[in-house]
């Protein structure tokens, strides 16, 4: 009778580790929707600004982005951007990717944050006529103020200062590119902005 006791508290063992893992591989995708952060799109343009730029040419970015958010408000992911010159004879276009840190706080539901994004990519560049292609550092210090349209939903606007620089073995970093400028933009997000309702 013990031996087939045994196999019997064996079996349910074996059924509760299974059921125990089958829960484990639902419960971890799941609790990442209901995790803080947010995905999105992003929109933003460069602005030539005497003594904060040192380019005249205009720069916009549009893309994507995704970020999770702690318990202590810190954010970090990724983002694409495309970058294409609008308007004139000087052009630079091409595409960067990367990552994001930062740090919010919440009030209702208003979102205050900093962010640091920072990148490598590739461009192509017409200056003065003459075109060529760079491997580009990419960096983002913006300050982003947004508001939650619905829990679901947020809609931000930022701005700070973003720089691009050609990485080149033989001749180092910024030998060709080396700008920065004021950056303004919009960004809107879907994600978990519940806390902020």
């Amino acid at each position: 009778m013990t031996l087939l006791a045994l196999r019997g508290v064996r079996a349910i063992m074996s059924v509760t580790r299974i059921a125990a893992l089958v829960l484990l591989v639902i419960a971890v995708p799941l609790a990442g929707a209901f995790a803080g952060g947010a995905g999105g799109v992003a929109w933003s343009d460069q602005h030539y600004i005497a003594g904060l730029s040192n380019s005249t040419i205009a720069v916009s970015e549009v893309g994507g982005f995704g970020y999770g958010v702690n318990s202590s408000g810190q954010r970090a992911g990724g983002f694409g951007y495309a970058i294409y010159s609008p308007e004139g004879l000087d052009r630079i276009s091409g595409g960067v990717g990367g990552f994001i840190v930062g740090q919010e706080g919440r009030a209702g539901p208003f979102t205050l944050a900093g962010n640091l994004w920072m990148g490598l990519g590739g461009v192509s560049a017409t200056i003065s006529g003459a075109q060529s292609g760079h491997v580009i550092l990419f960096g983002e210090a913006n300050l982003e103020l947004g508001i939650a349209v619905t829990p679901w939903m947020q809609l931000s606007a930022y701005c700070g200062m973003q720089g691009m620089s050609d990485v080149n073995p033989d001749t180092g970093i910024g030998y060709q590119i080396a700008r920065y400028a004021p950056v303004f933009g919009m960004r809107l997000a879907w994600g978990s902005f519940n806390a902020r309702w």
